[in-house]
């Protein structure tokens, strides 16, 4: 499946993605990065969608 991903990141380094499929399905997030760069925080923003997850640079790590 191919994915195409366009986001826009603000300087509090807050953001919002919207990721579409190959099959027109588009999907909203809203997300955080810490100014180190080395955590990432992700909520999916889409009306019926629970999902949440965090990345931590450097680890290997995934949580959530």
């Amino acid at each position: 499946m191919k994915f195409t991903v366009t986001y826009t990141m603000h300087p509090d380094c807050t953001g919002i993605q919207t990721v579409t499929d190959n099959t027109g399905a588009v999907r909203h997030y809203d997300f955080f990065l810490a100014p180190s760069g080395a955590r990432f925080t992700f909520l999916r923003s889409d009306p019926g969608y629970v999902a949440a997850s965090v990345a931590i640079s450097g680890t290997g790590d995934h949580i959530g």
